[in-house]
């Protein structure tokens, strides 16, 4: 069984860290929030004490953080960003939803590094995490993706593989579109 790591402790980290202890999955934890942190390792995770720790310890590393920024600091810029301390071969998927252009940049620059990088943005918020009832909508590598699904499949009842890197954003942007106009054309009625 593959070593999980989360980078993002939060309402949707924690659902899905408390869903990969359940299926017994090996989890390390980082979030810049000591007691986000502290909330998981009550459920069984171990605390890695920085990102550069985490990445040594994990086979997967899972993102679940709240802005773009973020996330390019976590995986390209910061010292110890994915990037620079992952090994080959070896996996990020990106649970956020993040901005399409920039998830083609880091699927682009993770793959010179011959690392797997997917953007599998949620649908179901913290209550599908916390049950594992999640819809996925995922971007990247087919070949690879075959082999995380078992892993997806865990967190996830309806996983849809969009296509190449940047797919799975543009679904779930166009999803979020369909939810406002709806909600906006509700408020109109």
């Amino acid at each position: 069984m593959e070593k999980i790591g989360v980078i993002g402790c939060g309402l949707m980290g924690a659902g899905i860290i408390r869903t990969l202890l359940q299926a017994e999955y090996p989890v390390t934890v980082y979030d810049v929030n000591d007691q986000a942190v502290e909330n998981v390792v009550t459920l069984g995770a171990v605390k890695a004490s920085n990102i550069k720790h985490l990445a040594e310890r994990v086979d997967i590393i899972i993102l679940s953080l709240p802005s773009a920024e973020l996330i390019e600091n976590v995986v390209q810029v910061n010292d110890d960003a994915l990037l620079k301390v992952f090994g080959k071969n070896k996996v990020i998927i990106d649970m956020s939803t993040n901005d399409v252009v920039l998830t083609k940049k880091l699927y682009n620059a993770s793959k010179k590094e011959q690392i797997y990088f997917f953007d599998c943005p949620l649908s179901g918020g913290p209550d599908g995490a916390r049950s594992g009832n999640l819809t996925m909508m995922v971007g990247g590598d087919r070949k690879k993706y075959e082999e995380i699904l078992p892993l997806l499949s865990t967190l996830g009842k309806q996983i849809f593989y969009m296509g190449p890197a940047g797919s799975g954003q543009i679904v779930k942007l166009c999803n979020n579109m369909l939810v406002a106009g709806t909600i906006a054309l509700l408020s109109e009625v």
